[in-house]
């Protein structure tokens, strides 16, 4: 399917694209509000300026992409995946990654105030300039690095998570750490 079809199909009303690859496609500006392309494959694509507002995502795959400047907020990415993949300056507010798997990839700068990640895989990757107060953190497997984060009031955070090593973090207790080679969380 080409781009240029899931478009057309889209704004015609289909909902269901399961297991479809659109590989190299552009969806700078695309409206995916209230959207379901459950099991999607995202590869190679941009993805910038894209509203995913309450969209069911879960088990779409993100893979070797570059995603900007999105809003998922509430949007449903259960057991989703990111696979050597960025995501950039995006709302990821009360998102549902449970389940979500991140392997060697990279959140930067996004908001992700009460996002649940619940028994999420995250291996390899990073996290830097975001928030995450309030979030859900319980069950996560993996190890990551993070630098510029906010924890506060998260909930299941341990110091495992942040094993690939921290710098100017605040924990869930609002304590503050700038430099995981001097203070040990």
């Amino acid at each position: 399917m080409t781009f240029k079809e899931f478009l057309q199909r889209y704004a015609a009303g289909e909902r269901d694209f399961s297991e479809i690859n659109l590989e190299g496609s552009g969806f700078i500006g695309t409206d995916f509000r209230l959207a379901n392309p459950e099991r999607d494959y995202f590869t190679c694509a941009e993805l910038e300026d894209t509203n995913f507002s309450n969209a069911n995502l879960s088990k779409v795959c993100f893979e070797r992409i570059e995603i900007r400047n999105c809003n998922f907020t509430g949007a449903n990415l259960q057991e989703a995946s990111l696979a050597e993949a960025a995501i950039f300056d995006s709302n990821l507010k009360e998102a549902n990654l449970d389940g979500f798997s991140m392997i060697e990839a990279v959140i930067e700068g996004c908001n992700m105030e009460g996002v649940s990640l619940r028994n999420a895989e995250l291996g390899d990757s990073g996290i830097g300039g975001s928030n995450l107060p309030n979030a859900n953190l319980e069950g996560r497997h993996g190890e990551i690095s993070v630098g510029d984060i906010d924890f506060t009031g998260a909930i299941g955070f341990n110091r495992y998570l942040v094993s690939g090593g921290y710098y100017n973090i605040t924990l869930p207790d609002g304590r503050f750490i700038a430099d995981w080679l001097v203070e040990e969380i």
